[in-house]
């Protein structure tokens, strides 16, 4: 039978309002990413309020250390886990990760606990003294936590991601103020870490137990032969990025001094969160949607630029609002002592804004082993990173080195978002050979 005009124009109203299962997954995805992001945004006051910058300058700089190690410690085979189409193997690629992760943290706590000397003398940290201690335990739980989201991720149980998600910063922040209440000062933020991440390992450990069973190590010699390429050369790009992030607050401390790294730690984070709430949510989707579409297709164009386009739209105005009224935003927000931060923030909204159109569709380089490129990229992010920050810091200057590093990142997420469009394309390029 013949539709009418008005039947027609109702049927596509309906096919256009009614979400697609990879919209209706990214919604649900950010609802939990937003609940989880507006609760450190709301305890942010009173933190600022009760930790000074100095307080928040020492945790950055120890925040880098554990961030740096947690990059290194399951040699990045927690990106593997959801590529393999037989869901036996992604579970032994979880179990490939657990161990290199504990091995790891065994060999770092016998490293600080050999080095802690020298470490507390070079990086100025004697504020934390014995605690270095705790990096290992902590570097651990996350890594194991990072995983067991992967995990999540590829069995496309969002439901259980929402509830990680956000019962993380629940207690994190719970804690923060309770050890804050009782002035514990910068080492009340590493307390924090240890007993939320411990209870969150608690709450999954029989689930990751399970896979334990999966032991077959014929078979796992031949999942670590076939993902080298992660260890290879996604490690060290990820470690040089990560390097890269993490490097501002330790020159900041060398160069200026705590405090400074504090506004700059406080800086990064705020403006990261509610970015990261679309980016992480995009990001979960799009990384098992892209891949099952390349696989059958040999691209995801068509995916990849509706991504694109959304991000594009949804980043300007939230990254205008930062940019022009960001000094009194953290003023009236975290208390006057914060205006710095609040600078600081407005330069690197241009930098959070690459980030959004590039980050959330990162994975699609590691579709066709583009390995190799990636680690050039990274390489070349850390190295300008370092030079932002060493001249920033012969002039005396903080203010130059932030605005050298957001324009070093913004040169890297274009060229990066260039050769993921390029693979979601389905370009053969040579330089993506993983020969």
């Amino acid at each position: 039978m013949k539709l009418s005009k008005t039947d027609l124009i109702v049927t596509n109203l309906r096919q256009i309002l009614t979400p697609s299962p990879y919209i209706k997954n990214i919604i649900f995805v950010a609802f939990g990413a937003i609940i989880s992001q507006i609760i450190p945004i709301i305890t942010a006051p009173i933190l600022t309020r009760i930790y000074s910058p100095e307080d928040y300058g020492i945790f950055g700089l120890y925040m880098s250390i554990v961030s740096i190690s947690v990059t290194l410690a399951s040699a990045r085979f927690d990106l593997a886990i959801f590529i393999p189409k037989n869901l036996e193997d992604s579970k032994r690629i979880f179990v490939i990760t657990i161990s290199i992760s504990a091995v790891f943290s065994l060999f770092l706590f016998l490293l600080i606990l050999a080095t802690k000397h020298n470490i507390i003398v070079s990086l100025n940290l004697k504020g934390l003294d014995s605690w270095l201690l705790t990096i290992p335990f902590i570097v651990f739980t996350i890594s194991l936590y990072q995983n067991y989201l992967h995990w999540l991720n590829r069995i496309k149980n969002f439901k259980g991601l929402n509830f990680l998600r956000i019962l993380n910063p629940l207690l994190l922040s719970f804690f923060n103020i309770l050890f804050g209440f009782f002035n514990f000062k910068s080492i009340g933020l590493i307390l924090s870490l240890m007993f939320s991440y411990s209870i969150m390992t608690i709450l999954y450990f029989n689930s990751v137990k399970k896979f334990l069973r999966l032991t077959n190590f014929n078979r796992i010699r031949i999942l670590i032969r076939k993902y080298k390429n992660f260890p290879l050369y996604s490690l060290p790009s990820t470690l040089s990025g990560e390097i890269g992030a993490q490097m501002p607050t330790v020159l900041l401390i060398y160069y200026f001094d705590e405090a400074i790294a504090g506004f700059f730690f406080l800086a990064t984070k705020m403006i990261s969160l509610p970015f990261s709430i679309l980016g992480n949510s995009i990001a979960t989707v799009y990384r098992q949607e892209a891949i099952e579409e390349y696989n059958l297709n040999g691209n995801c164009k068509v995916l990849y630029i509706k991504t694109f386009q959304k991000l594009l739209i949804i980043s300007i105005l939230p990254v205008l609002i930062i940019m022009f009224g960001s000094k009194w935003l953290f003023s009236i927000y975290f208390g006057a002592k914060w205006i710095i931060a609040g600078k600081m923030a407005s330069y690197l909204s241009v930098l959070v804004f690459f980030q959004l159109l590039s980050t959330p569709m990162a994975d699609t380089i590691l579709f066709v082993n583009g390995q190799k490129i990636d680690l050039f990229l990274q390489v070349f992010r850390l190295i300008f990173s370092i030079l932002s920050f060493v001249v920033g810091g012969f002039y005396q200057n903080y203010e130059l080195a932030v605005i050298l590093f957001t324009a070093t990142y913004c040169v890297y997420y274009i060229f990066h978002s260039f050769i993921q469009f390029k693979i979601a394309d389905g370009s053969k390029l040579v330089v993506f050979s993983g020969r």
